[in-house]
């Protein structure tokens, strides 16, 4: 039996031990917190282009246990002029619109607290990058959560698993296993404005250079209590990507979340 199946087999073997845990009842039952996110841009002159960009969010803690589920994702498309000419020759000129970039992501994790400052977790992620020739990659693994701080206004922690990874590029599929390792920190400030950062890494188990780097930093600051403006940057760095694709994506994004 080769190392993919054998680390194929532990993950699920993980997963299966941690599902349980996740599966008691909790005693108290709380509204979860939903949110949408938009956001656009046009551009004018020597570029001719919109784009939009949406996103969705669900997170919820009952007890001990904790879930979130979020959705996220971009269209652009760019106005070109073109020309056709008759068979008598004239020429007739018009607007050509075509989607020339989009991708998307879809995201859940649920965690349960073992004490103060240890959880274990399970995510999964779903994206899709069709500028990066990415027609899909599929994440997910079990893990442990150490949290270094975690008040009402600062929330710092570590998260340490094990990861398996699907995923399609230029028309080529791949499995392999990775150690994910990942920090994120959170500030809220005392008039509901907060700022945050996260940063994964994803190496394969089977090849030092093959890797995954995941990064984002925002700021949110609220305009009325369900209405606030948002503002992230993204960075996603693939050491082995496609062809005609760069190692590096990075992504700015400005719009409005409204909190129902």
């Amino acid at each position: 039996m080769n190392y993919t199946r054998i680390s194929l087999i532990a993950l699920l073997i993980c997963s299966a031990t941690a599902l349980p845990l996740f599966a008691d009842e909790a005693e108290v039952k709380k509204t979860p917190d939903i949110s949408i996110t938009l956001g656009g841009a046009l551009n004018d002159g020597n570029t001719d282009n919109e784009s939009g960009t949406f996103g969705f969010e669900i997170k919820q803690k009952i007890d001990t246990i904790e879930y979130a589920v979020n959705a996220k994702g971009i269209i652009t498309r760019t106005t070109s002029e073109e020309t056709i000419t008759d068979a008598d020759g004239t020429k007739h000129t018009y607007d050509k619109k075509e989607t020339t970039a989009k991708n998307g992501e879809i995201k859940g994790d649920i965690s349960r607290d073992v004490n103060e400052k240890l959880a274990i977790y399970l995510n999964a992620t779903a994206f899709s990058d069709e500028m990066s020739d990415i027609d899909y990659r599929f994440v997910t693994g079990p893990g442990l959560a150490v949290k270094i701080v975690d008040t009402e206004t600062i929330k710092f922690a570590f998260e340490l698993g094990l990861a398996g990874i699907w995923e399609k590029q230029e028309r080529v599929s791949d499995y392999y296993t990775a150690i994910r390792y990942k920090e994120k920190f959170e500030y809220l400030f005392a008039k509901g404005a907060k700022i945050w950062q996260s940063c994964e890494y994803l190496p394969s188990t089977e090849d030092s250079d093959k890797y995954l780097i995941n990064g984002e930093i925002g700021i949110e600051s609220p305009i009325t209590e369900n209405l606030s403006l948002r503002l992230t940057a993204t960075d996603r760095y693939n050491s082995m990507p496609s062809d005609d694709s760069e190692k590096n994506d990075l992504s700015l994004k400005a719009g409005i979340r409204i909190k129902l």
